[in-house]
């Protein structure tokens, strides 16, 4: 439908309504993003789409309406310095698919009502300033006490919102299309304190109540990334599990990407699903300042005699050219040893345990980089890689360079995914062989079988008008202290998409053997990897 806005036959298919609503969710953020387009002369486009809206909401409130409120509260940038604005257009498309829904009746109103309500309390506390040394944490969630919620984010505000879900929550599609009140866990209201996590825009860590009585940790954040580009990926992740769940192969090996529920509210904030028992790869190799008790990250404790990170880093952003640079980048090599095999041992004591988790780990490095690459997902340094502590899987965070954007940083990447020493020392003593190329390849064959469904929905992502997949100023000053805004046209990246999917690297036709065998050999490239970004940490 959003890729055949001029075609008559598809307009009057969905103008039947023979086909049920809930087929359209899976999409139901770039609909709704379509909300505001201007009508023209024999076009029947904005009608037929607002009619489906509301026939969205209506059957589906709870998986539709977090998107529309989101459009409505498109101009509230607060200040976080972020330049993604919605028109005007939209906010008042938005505005309309509200009104008439309240319309609908006193429980349609009410719906809206304590929506809207729990929404600016995670707006506010999102936003909420923090003065330093009050909270700290790591992504495990240690840190302090916490400090408290705000009372303008609990109590008053969030008392009796009995029709609204928790947000984070699992949400299964009812087919009655009722949503009964007690057929959900309701939001009750947040704990009594929250953390800082660490970041310039101070992201909290918040415990939101159920009516089940769990305890759902959330991240509430503000500030200059645009969450809406990571809920958008998490959608494209969850088709990619879908089909590998369709694959007697991939679906043997439990091949998955590692997903994660992302709500934006405005184009600066939104919530999160706190991901347990996890822990950043950077603070497990290497530590982090915020820990609580000092405690050392795996490379001091086992490897203490090796250079220190930060030494690497330094001597690295040091060279100027890229004889240099590869000549500096071996002798860190020599002075920096892998220890990511330690993980398993330290967490998994019975030698089955510790063999069934580090397959694990193998597949979830394998499938993640596949899809990853396909994607051109980039920014991957090991602050941005979650490890679960209980699965050994690897779960991807921060996902707003996509599309191959980061070809356009000012020091371009130039490796296809994360496959550092580090990352491979986890595998075992096979390496990149064995486990790990089958699973690349399993992979690779269900994305290129199933191009032609990738590619549709990658189009309707690229072309959304509600995101730019740019690198803007912001965000490459965040990453590289870049004032560089190459643009990436949106037809160039899927023609790219499409290639990969095709099996071509360069100008040659692979097969998916020839392909992985390519992508790893780049991957784990030394000239390559000595020409990244010194904050890449290309040696971890």
């Amino acid at each position: 439908m959003l890729v055949n806005q001029v075609n008559d036959e598809v307009m009057k298919l969905v103008q039947r309504q023979s086909v049920p609503s809930s087929k359209f969710l899976a999409l139901a953020y770039q609909i709704c993003g379509r909300l505001g387009t201007a009508p023209s002369e024999g076009n029947e486009f904005p009608t037929v789409l607002r009619a489906l809206v509301d026939r969205m909401t209506s059957d589906h409130p709870y998986h539709t309406l977090y998107h529309v409120h989101a459009l409505f509260r498109g101009d509230q940038v607060g200040g976080s310095g972020t330049n993604v604005t919605m028109p005007r257009e939209k906010i008042n498309a938005a505005a309309d698919v509200l009104r008439a829904f309240r319309k609908k009746s006193n429980h349609h109103a009410n719906v809206v009502k304590q929506m809207d309500r729990m929404i600016e309390a995670y707006i506010a506390l999102a936003r909420h300033s923090v003065e330093p040394g009050r909270s700290g944490g790591s992504q495990g969630g240690g840190g302090a006490s916490g400090f408290p919620i705000p009372s303008a984010c609990k109590k008053r505000s969030l008392s009796n919102l009995h029709l609204v879900p928790v947000i984070t929550a699992s949400m299964p599609i009812d087919p009655t299309l009722t949503y009964k009140e007690g057929t959900f866990p309701h939001f009750v209201n947040f704990g009594d304190t929250c953390k800082l996590v660490g970041g310039i825009n101070q992201p909290k860590l918040v415990e939101a109540l159920g009516s089940d009585g769990r305890v759902y940790k959330q991240l509430a954040k503000a500030g200059n990334d645009d969450l809406r580009q990571d809920a958008v990926m998490q959608q494209l992740f969850g088709v990619v599990n879908r089909l590998l769940a369709d694959d007697g192969a991939t679906r043997a090996r439990r091949l998955r990407v590692g997903t994660y529920r992302v709500v934006p509210f405005t184009p600066a904030a939104g919530v999160l699903e706190w991901v347990d028992n996890t822990a950043l790869l950077s603070e497990y190799l290497l530590g982090s300042q915020s820990s609580v008790g000092g405690i050392k990250g795996a490379h001091e404790r086992y490897r203490p005699q090796d250079w220190k990170s930060r030494e690497c880093r330094d001597k690295l952003a040091a060279c100027h050219t890229r004889e240099d640079l590869r000549a500096t980048f071996d002798k860190v090599c020599t002075k920096f040893k892998p220890v990511m095999h330690h993980f398993f041992l330290e967490n998994f004591p019975t030698p089955q345990l510790w063999y069934e988790k580090r397959l694990a780990y193998t597949r979830s490095v394998a499938v993640n980089s596949m899809v990853g690459y396909v994607i051109g997902l980039g920014d991957r340094h090991s602050s941005n890689i979650l490890i679960d502590k209980e699965t050994a899987e690897m779960v991807h965070i921060d996902l707003g360079v996509a599309f191959e954007q980061g070809k356009c940083l000012k020091t371009p990447e130039q490796v296809p995914f994360r496959m550092t020493r580090d990352v491979v020392d986890g595998m075992g003593a096979c390496g990149v062989e064995g486990v790990m190329r089958r699973c690349c390849e399993e992979t690779l064959r269900v994305l290129r079988a199933n191009k032609d469904a990738l590619t549709t929905i990658v189009a309707v992502l690229i072309h959304d008008p509600v995101l730019k997949w740019t690198v803007s100023p912001e965000r490459a000053n965040q990453r590289q202290r870049d004032d560089d805004d190459d643009e990436m046209r949106g037809g160039r990246a899927l023609m790219r998409v499409s290639q990969k999917l095709d099996g071509y690297e360069g100008s040659e036709l692979r097969s998916v053997e020839g392909q992985v065998q390519q992508l790893l050999q780049d991957a784990q490239d030394l000239d390559y990897l000595s020409q990244m970004y010194a904050g890449w940490a290309a040696w971890v």
